[in-house]
């Protein structure tokens, strides 16, 4: 017999929320230390211990995603190895060799380029750092993998830590001499690698600066600005209208029930958006995951904004006064300034159609910057939200930056609704900090949580609303109406859309059948409208599908709600008349 899959709905649990807090006072971020020098790029990272290998004598990995990924950013010359590692077994006639590899990439498999060989001393050491010399060239956008075999079938060497939620290890277990191999990502992992690149001209050895930017004024992020090196921001109107170019082709109405359209096969997304212009029709931005490229989806068919080699995997967007889409996206692209290479932490805008405008560049000494922006139009203005150094970062475009106090940024989120700015985010620790503004007025402390997965922002009316997932189960949590709605409701990536005083949630669970407060959840993605408290809209089903989209993006028009996600390489968009 065929499941239902919702069976009746049980009342929803309210408890009262003590969120509301008095208005936060902002403090400058400082400049981080240089992160290149005028000859030598350093790429990848030792900070972790040491305890996680491949269950396997030969073990193979590489940083894919995170704060410090093993991808070459500038071609040049591998000239020096430090590896963290375990215990190395060995002595006499047994030894353990490791292999460096230069690798290019296709999704998740690896061709061999090049390799060199290593060989560890023997340590009962449990945290050692092994050194090595090296000559081997290496292009743009390689990436590079360390092979360790131990010295006997029962040696399991250890060069992966525990990583940050940003942090995704691609490992092979076993040897990969040439040829191409699929490896497996592994969330949450580390390769403890770090390599030296030796530019064309340098000496492969030196650790000069880059010029830090000044710590900026009272109230401002603290980054100052670095034009020698950099560049300077171009000065645009605050809508950044770069085009007048039309996109006429209609939206088809949609179906009574779900409708589902491909909109991209570019790639797999690790972020995406989506709304509606005046006219209803659809449009979509997403950042790839195999060379975060920056997409655009529209009425006018597909577009690439931007394709960049870093680790940034965020995009915004939001519309102008004109009722044009405009996506912002940051990128560490190096540059070659007087013979040395440096990089340049940058911010862009752009109108699908038009040109790309350079909103902000920051110094090359910035150790992070714009990893995840956002943008919000509140009245003509738009407003944006991103990090510097880890820090939160609030920017109206016609005023100075100011910080907010977040560090650690992981994911930002905005909503607005009249001259209200609703500003979320979360941390790598999974802690949640919900800001709100009204007019000129200082930002207030709205609500916090702990333990947060994925989340989103939004106003009923003039009400804020905010979903997320979380807890050690990872479950759905609606607050709305000053109050928090806790749920078994298992949930994983989460969208919030409203039409009027109409809100819709959409959230995905996990890959197994589970039961809830909301009834029996198949794994997919799962739509229920709510006004207030009260749930006015079934749940009904979007989209069934034996994995999680990494992300969710929903927004409605006049009665349309679209959801997009992306899901094995494909973008969808998913609509439906309430």
């Amino acid at each position: 017999m065929r499941r239902r899959p919702f069976s009746l709905l049980a009342a929803l649990v309210a408890a009262v929320l003590v969120v509301t807090l008095p208005s936060v006072v902002t403090a400058p971020v400082s400049a981080g230390a240089p992160a290149t020098s005028g000859s030598t790029v350093t790429i990848g990272t030792l900070d972790g211990v040491p305890t996680l290998d491949c269950g396997t004598a030969t073990c193979t990995a590489l940083q894919v995603s995170g704060p410090a990924t093993t991808l070459v950013p500038v071609a040049g010359t591998l000239s020096r190895l430090r590896v963290r590692h375990g215990a190395i077994a060995g002595g006499g006639l047994m030894t353990t060799d490791g292999t460096v590899l230069v690798l290019s990439r296709t999704g998740t498999s690896y061709t061999v380029v090049r390799s060199a060989r290593v060989t560890f001393a023997p340590t009962s050491s449990t945290d050692s750092t092994s050194t090595f010399g090296l000559s081997l060239p290496v292009a743009a956008g390689d990436y590079v993998a360390l092979q360790v075999t131990g010295a006997d079938a029962e040696s399991r060497p250890s060069f992966l830590a525990t990583g940050g939620a940003d942090d995704v290890a691609a490992v092979h277990a076993g040897a990969h001499a040439a040829g191409t191999i699929a490896y497996a990502e592994r969330p949450q992992q580390r390769a403890l690698v770090s390599l030296d690149i030796t530019t064309a001209g340098g000496s492969g050895g030196g650790s000069g600066g880059g010029g830090a930017g000044g710590a900026g004024g009272p109230g401002t992020d603290g980054s100052g600005q670095d034009g020698a090196s950099c560049g300077a921001p171009a000065r645009m109107a605050p809508d950044a209208a770069a085009s007048r170019t039309e996109l006429p082709v209609p939206t088809r109405r949609p179906a009574p029930r779900w409708s589902k359209r491909v909109v991209g096969r570019a790639d797999r997304m690790m972020d995406v958006q989506l709304g509606y212009d005046r006219g209803g029709r659809p449009h979509v931005a997403a950042r790839g995951a195999t060379g975060y490229a920056v997409h655009y989806f529209g009425p006018g068919g597909a577009r690439t904004l931007d394709r960049t080699i870093d680790q940034n995997d965020g995009v915004g967007m939001s519309f102008g006064t004109d009722g044009r889409p405009v996506v912002v996206w940051g990128e560490r692209k190096p540059t070659t300034v007087a013979g040395r290479v440096v990089y340049c932490p940058r911010l862009h805008l752009a109108v699908p159609g038009g040109t790309a405008q350079l909103l902000r560049a920051l110094p090359a000494s910035t150790r992070s910057a714009f990893l995840h922006p956002e943008v919000e139009r509140v009245g003509s203005q738009l407003h944006l939200a991103y990090d510097v150094n880890g820090r939160l970062v609030h920017h109206r475009l016609d005023q100075a930056p100011v910080s907010l106090p977040v560090q650690g940024v992981r994911r930002i989120r905005m909503a607005s609704h009249g001259d209200r700015l609703l500003l979320g985010a979360t941390t790598g620790s999974g802690r949640l900090t919900v800001f709100e503004r009204s007019g000129d007025r200082p930002f207030r402390v709205l609500a916090r949580a702990t333990k947060v997965h994925d989340f989103d922002v939004a106003y009923a009316g003039r009400k804020p609303v905010v979903a997320w997932s979380g807890g050690t189960v990872r479950r759905l949590t609606v607050l709305t109406d000053g109050r928090r709605i806790g749920t078994r409701t298992p949930a994983e990536a989460v969208a919030l859309a409203t039409d009027g005083s109409l809100t819709h949630v959409v959230f995905s669970t996990v890959a197994h059948t589970t039961c809830g407060v909301m009834g029996c959840l198949h794994s997919g993605v799962y739509h229920v409208g709510l006004r207030g408290r009260r749930i006015v809209a079934r749940p009904s089903v979007v989209q069934r599908g034996a994995s999680s989209p990494f992300r969710l993006a929903a927004a409605t028009h006049r009665g349309l709600l679209g959801v997009a996600m992306s899901r094995n390489g494909v973008t969808t968009l998913h609509q439906r008349r309430f």
